[in-house]
């Protein structure tokens, strides 16, 4: 699961960071050939051998890259110390204390900067989305949880937390909660490719094909060379595939035994799960009519009836928004 990063003077995200792409290493530079018209430049009697120079070279002492990613890391502590002497009363120069004792694994000291932060600016949505994180890390989750909320709450258009909270609902199992997180951040900022690619997980865990691919799609249209993205959609294009051909198996099954009721729950639910809503409130619609009093058809109808409403209010919204960008 995907997580929003920021640039480390702001945040301490979780993650892969980016690293330039490494050069391949450097040919040796070559002497010039002599040139055969010019034979008059060279030493008579010389050998081909005697215009070359042998270099000496004195080997390079390796360094060990985990202590210099630790020299580095205490210089970064050092570094925003001495920021905060120079700017004692900015949250910025404490919350970048907070990220660089994160970094070197120190989670206490870095939390005490974050709330020094907030002593200094209770509204600095930063320390409370990077508390969150060390939270999260650490196990606490209502406190987590609680951090990412007030981060919203203070800076509704900012949504790193909204992704790292729908994150913690995911791996809660909560993935209905975590869906809704995830469309509150895509609502903050429609152009967030990591909301819309999340969206398509949690929509692929609980077998919703059909908003799992549109989810994909999205986050393609705003990270079109994201290749977890990618992978996903062809994870989910995979089981649509074995889905359909299910549904034409059962179909068959269907036409030999239009009265077996197990039939079509089953061909109801392959339908729901793959999208075809519409086709899914048919078939119980066609349960009903068989058996009045059946409490899965019940159950359901009311269920399919509410989400076509609500996706077609939220195609008109997105639809209008469009509408309104183009005219710009």
């Amino acid at each position: 699961m995907a997580v929003r990063r920021i640039p480390s003077s702001g945040s301490s995200s979780s993650g892969k960071d980016k690293k330039p792409s490494s050069s391949s290493s450097s040919k040796p530079i070559l002497p010039p050939s002599a040139s055969k018209s010019n034979s008059s430049s060279s030493v008579r009697g010389a050998s081909s051998k005697s215009n070359v120079v042998s270099k000496t070279t004195t080997p390079k002492i390796r360094k060990n890259p985990i202590l210099e990613q630790k020299r580095l890391q205490d210089l970064e502590i050092e570094n925003a110390k001495q920021n905060i002497m120079q700017n004692p009363k900015d949250p910025f120069a404490r919350n970048a204390l907070g990220v660089a004792y994160k970094n070197r694994k120190m989670p206490l000291k870095a939390i005490q900067a974050y709330e020094d932060a907030l002593q200094l600016d209770p509204h600095f949505v930063l320390a409370y989305y990077n508390l969150g994180i060390i939270y999260k890390e650490q196990g606490k989750t209502e406190k987590a949880v609680e951090a990412y909320n007030k981060a919203i709450e203070i800076n509704p258009a900012f949504t790193p937390p909204y992704i790292n909270l729908g994150n913690v609902y995911f791996s809660q199992g909560k993935v209905h909660k975590a869906i809704k997180i995830y469309k509150a951040a895509i609502g903050a900022d429609k152009t967030d490719a990591v909301a819309h690619k999340n969206l398509g997980v949690a929509y692929l865990q609980i077998e919703r094909l059909d908003k799992s691919l549109s989810a994909f799609e999205d986050a393609i249209r705003y990270e079109p060379s994201d290749e977890e993205t990618q992978k996903f959609m062809g994870m989910a294009h995979k089981q649509r595939r074995a889905i359909r051909a299910m549904i034409q198996e059962i179909y068959e099954q269907i036409k030999e035994n239009p009265s077996n009721l197990d039939l079509r729950h089953k061909l109801a639910q392959i339908y729901y799960q793959a999208g075809f809503i519409k086709n899914a409130l048919d078939e119980y619609n066609v349960i009903l009519d068989m058996k009045q009093d059946d409490k899965i058809a019940l159950k359901y109808i009311p269920l399919i009836e509410k989400e076509i409403e609500e996706d077609e209010l939220e195609e008109e919204k997105r639809k209008a928004l469009e509408e309104e960008e183009s005219s710009k």
